[in-house]
């Protein structure tokens, strides 16, 4: 009898659908209480996610390329976000 365990061990990961991408994406940003990503749009493709849109400061443009990056199945994000200019 073969002792081995294989708790655990999954299946062989499969490439995400851009669609279920998108709604991951736009939920992180959404309830992130961090940004506020009312003015970004969020397209993807193949896995390649681009950002568009503007946002209060530079730091929020960081902060939303980190939590996209670090959503399942995202492979690379291209960030076009734009720092709003502030008001006179």
């Amino acid at each position: 009898m073969l002792s081995s365990s294989y708790a655990g061990v999954g299946p062989v990961a499969h490439p995400r659908s851009d669609a279920s991408l998108v709604d991951d994406v736009q939920h992180v940003l959404t309830h992130s209480p961090e940004v506020g990503a009312g003015d970004v749009e969020v397209r993807v493709e193949a896995g390649e996610v681009t950002l568009s849109g503007s946002v209060e400061d530079h730091a929020a443009r960081r902060r939303i390329e980190d939590l996209v990056v670090a959503v399942s199945g995202v492979r690379v994000v291209s960030n076009h976000l734009r720092v709003r200019r502030p008001e006179s």
